[in-house]
């Protein structure tokens, strides 16, 4: 997969651009897209939602430690 990741700042915002072959995309689009409809959760833009959700999970965590 050749991914790219930026980063930027923009009003106070973290700006992600990602980059990548668009069949790499579809791949993970499909993928979110299946994760989601079996869950029976209707999505409107899965991978968005995937992306959003593993931010949200990432900051759950944020204060964790090792035990």
């Amino acid at each position: 997969m050749g991914l790219k990741v930026k980063i930027g700042l923009s009003g106070g915002n973290m700006v992600v651009v990602l980059i990548m072959p668009i069949e790499d995309y579809e791949l993970a689009y499909r993928g979110a897209a299946l994760m989601y409809r079996c869950q029976g959760e209707p999505v409107k833009n899965p991978l968005a939602k995937y992306i959003a959700d593993s931010l949200k999970y990432l900051e759950s965590i944020r204060n964790c430690r090792e035990t």
